[in-house]
Formats: C-alpha cells, structure tokens, sequence
C-alpha cells in the first residue's frame, strides 16, 4: 500500500514526497524490482489532461482494488476493536470508497468529517474520523486520510440493513488473505 499512496501524494505532500524518495524509490523498489516491473506494467498509465495552457501529457498510477479494498476494511475493523469494544462487526457489511478528487468530492467528505469524531493522530502522514450511529449503534463511517492526499471512506453496517459493495467486474481480492478480513 505505502508505494501507491506515497506515488499518489508525493507531489502535494512533504511526508509523502519523504516516503516516496526514501522508502519506496530508495528502498522497496531497489528490493523488488518484480514489484517494480508489476506497477509498471499494470498499473502505469499516461493520460492526457487539460491544463489552461492546453493538453498535457501525465502520468497516472492506479492502485490494485483487490489490495486496497481489504486493507482499508482491516483497518476500520482494527480501529473499530480500538475505539468501539463492545461494537459487534463481525456480521457486518463494509464498503470501501476511494474517487479521485475534485470539489464536489472534497466538499462530501468534509461535510461527513464534521459529523464524526476525529481520532488523535494529527500530523501529515494519517488522519481519521469516525463514528457510530448514534441511534441505532448498527452501523458507521470512518474517513483515512493519509499524507493529507489520498483519502478513503469506509462504511458498515448490519448485513440485514447495510448492501454488501458492488465491486467492479473482474474484481479479485489479492490471494493468500484470510477468508473472514
């Protein structure tokens, strides 16, 4: 995960540029040039933008879904276990939301951000916010931010009330993880 989140905000982050310079260029990827040859070949792509001084050529990294999506979904439950003890999750349903940003996006995940609490990390690598219903206490919303740049919401609720995700044609969660993560 490191290598695509640090990818993702090593422009726009000092922790994350940090990250990028000295873990992933420096260190994982000298260690792993199969990992190297992977994210090049699957995961690298150029794409034309629209700047105001015309069209310019970027390069693009796109993160595998079927590692984010249970990374993101291990976390809220190891945070859930941590903030909320006595809440059950083990039948719930959890959905993993990542777009890419742009106002109307920023704007919702600020507005959700304000109804939750906000957890006591406070530095420019990682920052949370989350929340159960207060009502009914069967559901919730987490939001990661990571380096201040790369943000993903995550929200779970009872089976019987909360639709599993719809996941993209294709999806296949990486091999080797536990069947119940």
């Amino acid at each position: 995960m490191r290598v695509w989140v640090a990818t993702a905000s090593a422009t726009s982050s000092k922790a994350g540029r940090w990250i990028f310079d000295n873990k992933v260029i420096g260190s994982t990827l000298k260690r792993s040039p199969k990992l190297r040859k992977i994210i090049i070949e699957k995961h690298l792509h150029e794409v034309v933008v629209q700047i105001p001084t015309g069209p310019m050529a970027k390069s693009l990294i796109t993160m595998p879904q079927g590692r984010v999506i249970p990374f993101i979904r291990r976390l809220t439950k190891g945070f859930l276990y941590t903030y909320y003890p006595d809440y059950d999750y083990f039948q719930d349903n959890f959905n993993v939301v990542y777009r890419l940003p742009n106002t109307e996006v920023v704007n919702t995940v600020l507005r959700l951000a304000r109804s939750l609490r906000r957890g006591p990390s406070d530095n420019e690598v990682f920052r949370i916010w989350h929340g159960i219903t207060a009502d009914t206490r069967n559901s919730g919303a987490w939001i990661f931010l990571f380096y201040d740049t790369v943000c993903f919401v995550c929200f779970h609720g009872k089976a019987g009330d909360f639709t599993k995700q719809e996941l993209e044609e294709g999806y296949v969660e990486e091999s080797g993880l536990p069947p119940n993560l």
